[in-house]
């Protein structure tokens, strides 16, 4: 069982030998005091989310989630619009999920980096990946607590997919696990040098 921002959901998912490599290397980025901030890069529906999920459950850590599509623009991944919240009629805003996870000192992942039409929307993290501290549009300040761990998702920048190019100075950010679905990690005839070759 595990928790996403405040709910709870049943993942179950065999720990294969592949399984237990990939969350040893997820771990050891996780545990890193240089760079903790950890991209999980692999094909769709292949089991990323299900594989930080299952990470999240063994650590009985909760996540907040938020996944990114073509029109997510800069002030999104800090602040969401809101109507009506306060009870009156008005416009007003509320932290992301990724500030929300930073504020509470917990692993905030964010689903789809490569999504979105304009990659460059990705610059409003970068004071949070690399300084721990992001301004909201009020001008308030929020320090990122001890616990907070920053995990992105991704897919492979190749066909079929449709995705954008990731910024270097994103990149930078994170360390990287490339992964191949679950269930097939390799496959047949293929060399584990080839395997990573075609993820990347």
């Amino acid at each position: 069982m595990v928790e996403e921002g405040g709910r709870k959901q049943q993942v179950l998912i065999p720990l294969s030998p592949y399984t237990m490599q990939k969350l040893s290397e997820m771990i050891a980025i996780l545990s890193s005091r240089e760079k903790p901030n950890l991209a999980l890069r692999g094909p769709a529906a292949g089991g990323k989310n299900t594989l930080m999920y299952l990470l999240a459950g063994l650590a009985k850590w909760p996540v907040h989630l938020m996944s990114l599509n073509h029109d997510t623009t800069q002030r999104q991944l800090v602040a969401l619009q809101t109507v009506g919240e306060s009870g009156k009629e008005e416009t007003g805003y509320r932290p992301s999920p990724m500030v929300q996870a930073a504020d509470a000192g917990v692993w905030g992942a964010a689903d789809e980096v490569n999504k979105p039409a304009n990659a460059g929307v990705l610059a409003a993290w970068y004071s949070l990946l690399e300084h721990r501290f992001i301004t909201l549009p009020d001008g308030q300040v929020v320090l990122a607590k001890p616990g907070f761990r920053a995990i992105a998702m991704l897919n492979p920048d190749r066909p079929p997919y449709l995705v954008s190019e990731v910024p270097v100075d994103f990149e930078r950010r994170f360390q990287f696990v490339d992964m191949d679905y679950l269930h097939a990690p390799k496959r047949a005839h293929e060399t584990p040098e080839q395997a990573k070759a075609r993820l990347k």
